[in-house]
Protein backbone atom coordinates (compact mmCIF):
# COMPACT_ATOMS: atom_id res chain seq x y z
CA UNK A 1 0.00 0.00 0.00
CA UNK A 2 1.32 3.40 -0.53
CA UNK A 3 0.53 6.41 1.59
CA UNK A 4 0.81 9.86 1.86
CA UNK A 5 1.68 11.82 4.76
CA UNK A 6 0.96 15.81 4.85
CA UNK A 7 -0.30 18.76 6.81
CA UNK A 8 -3.94 18.26 6.77
CA UNK A 9 -5.25 21.52 4.70
CA UNK A 10 -8.57 21.60 4.30
CA UNK A 11 -11.93 21.72 6.27
CA UNK A 12 -12.55 18.23 5.09
CA UNK A 13 -8.95 16.73 5.85
CA UNK A 14 -9.41 18.25 9.40
CA UNK A 15 -12.84 16.61 9.84
CA UNK A 16 -11.20 13.72 8.61
CA UNK A 17 -8.29 13.65 11.20
CA UNK A 18 -11.22 13.82 13.88
CA UNK A 19 -12.90 11.27 12.52
CA UNK A 20 -9.94 8.91 13.19
CA UNK A 21 -9.33 10.08 16.36
CA UNK A 22 -12.97 9.81 17.55
CA UNK A 23 -13.21 6.04 16.08
CA UNK A 24 -9.75 5.77 18.37
CA UNK A 25 -10.09 7.49 21.79
CA UNK A 26 -13.75 7.19 22.01
CA UNK A 27 -14.70 4.09 20.61
CA UNK A 28 -11.99 1.83 21.18
CA UNK A 29 -10.11 3.15 23.86
CA UNK A 30 -13.55 4.49 25.41
CA UNK A 31 -12.41 8.45 26.21
CA UNK A 32 -14.94 10.68 26.63
CA UNK A 33 -16.20 12.04 22.99
CA UNK A 34 -16.67 15.52 24.80
CA UNK A 35 -12.71 15.75 25.86
CA UNK A 36 -11.52 14.49 23.01
CA UNK A 37 -11.91 17.34 20.28
CA UNK A 38 -11.23 20.05 22.54
CA UNK A 39 -9.59 24.12 22.60
CA UNK A 40 -6.21 23.01 21.78
CA UNK A 41 -7.51 22.14 18.15
CA UNK A 42 -8.13 25.26 16.33
CA UNK A 43 -4.36 26.59 17.25
CA UNK A 44 -2.63 23.23 16.20
CA UNK A 45 -1.05 22.00 12.87
CA UNK A 46 -3.04 18.78 12.20
CA UNK A 47 -0.70 15.89 10.00
CA UNK A 48 -2.39 13.08 8.64
CA UNK A 49 -1.44 9.17 6.66
CA UNK A 50 -3.71 8.84 3.13
CA UNK A 51 -4.02 5.71 1.85
CA UNK A 52 -3.24 6.73 -2.07
CA UNK A 53 -5.57 4.09 -3.10
CA UNK A 54 -8.92 4.47 -1.21
CA UNK A 55 -8.28 8.16 -0.28
CA UNK A 56 -9.08 6.93 3.74
CA UNK A 57 -6.97 8.74 6.48
CA UNK A 58 -5.34 6.02 7.76
CA UNK A 59 -2.91 7.85 10.81
CA UNK A 60 -3.14 11.57 12.20
CA UNK A 61 -1.65 13.61 14.84
CA UNK A 62 -1.51 17.24 15.70
CA UNK A 63 1.36 19.58 17.08
CA UNK A 64 0.67 22.75 19.39
CA UNK A 65 2.68 25.69 20.72
CA UNK A 66 3.17 24.81 23.98
CA UNK A 67 5.80 27.91 25.03
CA UNK A 68 8.24 29.51 22.41
CA UNK A 69 10.28 27.34 22.15
CA UNK A 70 8.76 24.02 22.60
CA UNK A 71 6.13 22.07 20.58
CA UNK A 72 3.51 19.37 22.12
CA UNK A 73 2.88 16.66 19.70
CA UNK A 74 -0.18 14.53 20.56
CA UNK A 75 -3.60 12.81 19.09
CA UNK A 76 -1.74 10.00 17.16
CA UNK A 77 -4.07 7.74 16.11
CA UNK A 78 -3.34 5.03 13.42
CA UNK A 79 -6.32 2.96 12.50
CA UNK A 80 -6.52 -0.54 14.13
CA UNK A 81 -6.09 -1.98 11.20
CA UNK A 82 -3.34 -0.06 10.12
CA UNK A 83 -1.00 -0.47 13.10
CA UNK A 84 2.54 -2.70 13.06
CA UNK A 85 3.00 -2.01 9.77
CA UNK A 86 5.52 1.28 10.44
CA UNK A 87 2.63 3.90 9.53
CA UNK A 88 2.89 5.56 12.93
CA UNK A 89 6.76 5.84 12.83
CA UNK A 90 6.17 7.25 9.45
CA UNK A 91 3.61 9.86 10.48
CA UNK A 92 5.75 11.11 13.67
CA UNK A 93 8.77 11.33 11.73
CA UNK A 94 7.24 13.72 9.63
CA UNK A 95 5.30 15.84 12.15
CA UNK A 96 8.70 15.69 14.33
CA UNK A 97 10.30 17.03 11.17
CA UNK A 98 7.88 19.81 11.01
CA UNK A 99 8.24 20.22 14.37
CA UNK A 100 11.86 21.00 14.82
CA UNK A 101 11.70 23.86 12.09
CA UNK A 102 9.42 25.54 14.51
CA UNK A 103 10.38 24.44 18.06
CA UNK A 104 14.31 23.63 19.64
CA UNK A 105 12.10 20.59 22.27
CA UNK A 106 9.33 18.43 21.31
CA UNK A 107 7.18 17.33 24.03
CA UNK A 108 4.74 14.26 23.79
CA UNK A 109 2.29 12.74 27.11
CA UNK A 110 2.17 9.14 26.40
CA UNK A 111 0.22 6.32 27.52
CA UNK A 112 2.36 4.17 29.49
CA UNK A 113 1.57 0.77 27.06
CA UNK A 114 3.37 3.56 24.19
CA UNK A 115 6.38 4.68 25.72
CA UNK A 116 9.04 2.25 24.07
CA UNK A 117 7.23 3.50 20.71
CA UNK A 118 8.40 7.13 21.43
CA UNK A 119 11.62 5.82 22.37
CA UNK A 120 12.63 4.60 19.34
CA UNK A 121 12.12 7.71 18.30
CA UNK A 122 14.58 8.92 20.74
CA UNK A 123 11.84 11.08 23.03
CA UNK A 124 13.00 10.17 26.69
CA UNK A 125 10.84 10.30 29.64
CA UNK A 126 10.63 12.85 32.78
CA UNK A 127 9.16 13.50 35.43
CA UNK A 128 6.33 11.70 37.05
CA UNK A 129 3.55 9.42 35.93
CA UNK A 130 0.42 11.56 35.56
CA UNK A 131 -3.47 10.77 35.20
CA UNK A 132 -4.82 12.80 31.81
CA UNK A 133 -7.99 11.63 30.77
CA UNK A 134 -8.26 8.72 33.42
CA UNK A 135 -4.89 6.74 31.86
CA UNK A 136 -1.66 7.12 33.33
CA UNK A 137 0.42 8.91 30.95
CA UNK A 138 4.24 10.26 31.41
CA UNK A 139 5.84 13.46 29.50
CA UNK A 140 8.37 12.81 27.20
CA UNK A 141 11.10 15.04 25.80
CA UNK A 142 13.31 15.30 22.63
CA UNK A 143 15.83 18.07 21.85
CA UNK A 144 16.56 19.25 18.33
Amino acid sequence: MSIEIRRAQSAEDIDQCFALRVEVFVGEQGFPQDTELDQHDPGADHFMAVDLTTGRVIGTARLLKEAESIGRIGRLAISQDMREQGYGRDLMWYVMGWGFRKYSELHVNAQLGVIPFYQKLGFETTGQIFIEEGMPHQLMVQYR
